[in-house]
């Protein structure tokens, strides 16, 4: 019998604010990138374990592990190591920023970003196709 491979994502989205989270993944698909979406940082550790995406959208604020706990986890992961990640907060201050850097952040968005800000961070770190 075959084993049936888990499928691929380009985008893992982590964002307890479903708004926001829903919001995100339309404007990437639209894009033309798959995504899949997590609303805690529990399930967004459990995804990425299950589908290795390109990239992690992290939510920094979010209930069972924050958005920081998950990078460091990802980051200790061999099979995660290299994700790409990039932070998404409210938190604008310059030491929450340098905290997701010091962490292994790829790039630091403050909400709300606009959607060029997005898509040029996105871009930097996927391959579609």
């Amino acid at each position: 019998m075959w084993k049936k491979q888990p499928m691929v994502y380009d985008i893992l989205i982590a964002d307890d604010e479903p708004a926001i989270a829903e919001a995100t993944e339309l404007t990437l698909m639209m894009e033309g990138y798959s995504t899949l979406l997590a609303t805690n940082g529990q399930e967004a550790c459990q995804k990425a374990m299950q589908h290795t995406p390109q990239l992690v959208l992290l939510d920094v604020m979010m209930p069972e592990m924050d958005g920081y706990q998950v990078l460091a986890w990802l980051r200790e992961q061999p099979a995660l190591s290299r994700v790409r990640v990039v932070m998404l907060s409210a938190r604008s201050q310059e030491q929450d920023r340098q905290r997701g850097l010091k962490l292994g952040a790829d790039d630091y968005l403050v909400k709300p970003f606009r959607h060029d800000e997005l898509m040029q961070s996105v871009r930097k770190y996927v391959t579609k196709g």
